[in-house]
């Protein structure tokens, strides 16, 4: 399977603030099986994690299936690392597109 499609940037925050809106309490994006990030609503804050693969979850996974391909990652992973965050969806958004992010996030 080939790497996902790139996704606007105003795509995106149009799907999270949907997303948000109904409650989800992350929404994921990127570019990469690898490279994936969850933008996370926790404890009334807005965060971008870097998402991380779940080793346990990994070999679960290759124990069931008998194989891994790339296209699995997102199946066995968390958000992990933080990377920025802010007190609203909005500002987050500002964060996103500041000029040292751009390219960053694997979205178009």
């Amino acid at each position: 399977m080939a790497p996902l499609p790139k996704e606007p940037l105003s795509a995106f925050i149009e799907r999270a603030r949907a997303q948000v809106a109904d409650g989800h309490p992350q929404v994921c994006f990127g570019g990469h099986h690898w490279d994936m990030f969850a933008l996370c609503v926790e404890d009334g804050r807005f965060r971008v994690r870097q998402m991380a693969v779940n080793q346990a979850a990994h070999e679960a996974f290759l124990a069931a299936h008998g194989s891994f391909m790339p296209e699995n990652t997102l199946a066995v992973s968390k958000p992990g690392a933080l990377v920025i965050e802010a007190a609203t969806l909005r500002r987050l958004f500002l964060k996103m597109r500041m000029p040292w992010n751009r390219g960053r996030w694997g979205l178009a």
